[in-house]
C-alpha cells in the first residue's frame, strides 16, 4: 500500500511540475503580430482615420460634379485649341415699295404719260380709263385741316374698268396745277367733294368729284394728274378749265 501511494504522489507531482513549466513557457512566447524585426507602435501615435464607404462615395460625387475650369463659360475654346469663326448674319433685305395688286415696282418707274387734252380719255394701260365729265366754278368751303375757303373749280371724273379683273380705287390720287409754272392748287372738301374709293368691278364705271382752289385768272392753263397704283403710270390731262 505504501508503495502505491508513493507512485500516485510522484505522478501528481510530475503533473504539477509539467503544468508549471507549460505556464512559464507560455508567458515567454512573443505576442502574435510582434515578430522579430517588427517595430511596436509608439504609445503616443494616433492611428489615421479610415474613410467609410459612404464618405468615399460622397467625395467621388463631388469631384464628378465640379465643372472643368479649363472650359470658359462664354463657350470660347480652351487655350491652345483652334478658334472658331464668329457666326455670320445675313444682311436684311428691304422690300421695294409695292403698288396695287402686290406688284413690286421701283418708284422711279412711276412716271407720268405725256399730257393729253383735258377733254380726252386717259388710259392707264391696265384696262382702267379716266376722263373729266365736267368742270364747274364753285365757292370752295374749308372743312379739313389746312384748307382755305375761296374761288375753286369742281372737277367731276368718271373711271371705267374695261379689264376682266376688279380694280381697287382706294389709292386713286388727283392733283391739279395751274399756270406755266405749274403751281399746285389746294384741295377743298366742299362743296360735295366725293373721292374715288372701293373696288371697281370688271366692266363697271364710277364717278367722283374733287374741288381745287384755282384762281380765276389762271384757269386757262390747268393740269389734272391722276394715279391709282405704282404699277401703272400717271396720266395728265391739260387744258382750259374755264
Amino acid at each position: 500500500m505504501s508503495i502505491r501511494r508513493g507512485v500516485v504522489v510522484a505522478v501528481i507531482a510530475l503533473a504539477l511540475v509539467g503544468l508549471v513549466v507549460a505556464w512559464a513557457l507560455g508567458r515567454d512566447d512573443p505576442q502574435p503580430g510582434n515578430a522579430a524585426g517588427d517595430t511596436p507602435p509608439s504609445a503616443g501615435a494616433t492611428p489615421a482615420p479610415t474613410a467609410s464607404p459612404s464618405q468615399t462615395g460622397s467625395a467621388s460625387a463631388q469631384a464628378s460634379q465640379k465643372p472643368d475650369e479649363s472650359a470658359k463659360p462664354d463657350g470660347s475654346p480652351k487655350s491652345g485649341g483652334p478658334a472658331s469663326d464668329p457666326p455670320t448674319t445675313a444682311p436684311s433685305q428691304t422690300p421695294s415699295d409695292s403698288g396695287g395688286g402686290g406688284n413690286v415696282v421701283p418708284y422711279a418707274e412711276v412716271t407720268p404719260e405725256p399730257a393729253i387734252g383735258i377733254r380726252e380719255t386717259a388710259d392707264f394701260g391696265t384696262g382702267l380709263t379716266l376722263h373729266i365729265t365736267s368742270m364747274e366754278a364753285v365757292q370752295g368751303e374749308a372743312r379739313g385741316p389746312g384748307e382755305v375757303a375761296g374761288p375753286a373749280v369742281q372737277f367731276r371724273l368718271q373711271a371705267e374698268n374695261a379689264s376682266r379683273q376688279p380694280i381697287p380705287l382706294d389709292g386713286m390720287t388727283i392733283t391739279v396745277t395751274y399756270g406755266d409754272d405749274k403751281t399746285p392748287a389746294s384741295a377743298l372738301s366742299e362743296p360735295d367733294g366725293v373721292p374715288f374709293s372701293g373696288e371697281l368691278g370688271a366692266g363697271e364705271s364710277a364717278e367722283a368729284s374733287y374741288n381745287f382752289a384755282v384762281p380765276v385768272e389762271s384757269r386757262d392753263s390747268v393740269q389734272v394728274t391722276a394715279s391709282y397704283t405704282g404699277a401703272a403710270p400717271m396720266v395728265v390731262l391739260a387744258g382750259s378749265a374755264s
